[in-house]
């Protein structure tokens, strides 16, 4: 077997009762060369709690510099500016890695440099069953976090925006270290839905390619105390920040046109799912009986209108 690779990025915000599972889950992994916490002004005791997981010398501990609370992106930033391994694979600090979840993904990897990340299912587990009713009422149920086929690479952002052909979440993600040069970090910014935003990206302008679908590679746990509740008021047009702020730097970044197609079309979707005036506007225009012609002048025009000489 290959010398460990794989640094762990793990951000901690109030998880003083579940991170050491989510460590030990990680460090019982032969690719692990590294766990990197960084812990994001908890008040619930979780500096003390990775101070003494940080004594293993596989361990890292980073806070930030004025200790505040500055979000999961702004700590997964910081964690894969100190990341030492060749490669990156995210846990969340209240979930855990199932054993051989690592094993896979470095193999694809190492057999093929074209491939940029591996994408694998991701479990639930509920405490309450509150818990199992928010799951069941905001993300329609399921024990499984996953792609619903497997999609070519080239095919993936399509698949995941436009053919509902499922997703994927930060604990089932690795990727190698060097991807981040091409796409740029996560979005601080964003404090709901700042990874799917990121994955995104990943999708848009990287090899992306499935590993195990049909079986967890690790559990996500839903609790009393997750971020994403229907109580957080950051969820409200969460979805369309995201899509917004994709669409924006897929532009920038020059992406082909049928990638930038895709984006504008899930940016609009977006727009249609949301409340306010704006998207009952859209919602009335899209029920017009000569929509369906626009649409398909925009699907054989591929959108090559000009507007003062500049494509649009």
């Amino acid at each position: 077997m290959s010398s460990p690779s794989v640094s762990v990025v793990i951000p901690v915000y109030r998880a003083a009762e579940y991170v050491g599972e989510a460590v030990r889950s990680a460090l019982a992994e032969p690719e692990t060369l590294e766990v990197i916490l960084v812990e994001d002004g908890s008040d619930d005791g979780s500096l003390e709690v990775c101070r003494r997981l940080a004594e293993d010398a596989r361990v890292r501990l980073f806070t930030h510099d004025d200790g505040a609370n500055r979000g999961a992106a702004a700590s997964r930033n910081l964690a894969i500016s100190h990341a030492e391994g060749r490669t990156v694979a995210f846990l969340d600090a209240d979930d855990w890695f199932l054993p051989g979840r690592l094993s896979g993904p470095v193999a694809v990897l190492e057999a093929d440099p074209a491939i940029d990340g591996v994408y694998d299912a991701v479990g639930v587990e509920f405490e309450t069953d509150e818990a199992r009713e928010e799951w069941q009422s905001s993300m329609g149920g399921g024990d499984l976090t996953t792609m619903n086929r497997r999609v070519a690479a080239d095919d993936l952002l399509s698949a995941i925006l436009l053919e509902g052909a499922g997703m994927f979440c930060t604990d089932g993600v690795v990727v190698r270290r060097s991807v981040f040069d091409r796409v740029g970090l996560f979005r601080t910014d964003l404090r709901v839905a700042e990874d799917t935003e990121m994955w995104w990206r990943l999708a848009a302008a990287c090899r992306l390619v499935p590993g195990s679908l049909e079986s967890a590679v690790a559990v996500r746990r839903r609790h009393g105390k997750n971020t994403l509740t229907p109580e957080n008021p950051e969820r409200v047009g969460a979805g369309f920040r995201a899509a917004l702020s994709v669409y924006r730097w897929g532009r920038k970044m020059r992406l082909p046109p049928e990638k930038r197609l895709v984006l504008l079309r899930a940016l609009l979707g977006a727009v249609l799912m949301g409340g306010g005036r704006t998207g009952r506007l859209l919602r009335s225009l899209a029920a017009c009986p000569w929509l369906p012609a626009t649409r398909e002048f925009w699907r054989v025009t591929g959108g090559r209108l000009r507007r003062g000489g500049r494509k649009v």
